[in-house]
């Protein structure tokens, strides 16, 4: 199980690297505030685990987009939702997708989106 300060630490770390996503997406001239389909990565030690946290995040609108175990036994999860970089980047959402993560012992590991026209 994560402790409240991992927790804590983990998206402190995910709000920094937002920032730059962020600068990155307006940089190449994308509005922030755009709806678009936005890519949520995961890892959780057992496909158990990370079965149950794709269930959880399916009933918030979210699609499973991968599941698969990587090297080290460690699954990895991708989840896809249609909603803004800036609504994904916010302290709000990385909050609430580190702790639902935590509460299946797995890790947010951040998001990303497609850049095209």
């Amino acid at each position: 199980m994560v402790n409240d300060s991992e927790v804590k630490e983990r998206i402190e770390h995910h709000l920094i690297r937002n920032k730059e996503l962020l600068r990155v997406i307006q940089r190449k001239g994308f509005c922030i505030d755009d709806a678009r389909l936005i890519e949520c990565h995961f890892w959780s030690p057992s496909e158990t685990e990370a079965e149950n946290l794709s269930t959880e995040l399916r009933k918030r609108s979210f699609t499973q987009l991968r599941l698969n175990e990587s090297d080290g036994g460690v699954w990895n999860l991708e989840m896809t939702v249609r909603q803004s970089a800036s609504s994904t980047a916010s302290k709000e959402f990385t909050t609430e997708m580190t702790m639902t993560a935590a509460r299946f012992d797995s890790v947010y590991d951040g998001w990303g989106t497609l850049l095209s026209d």
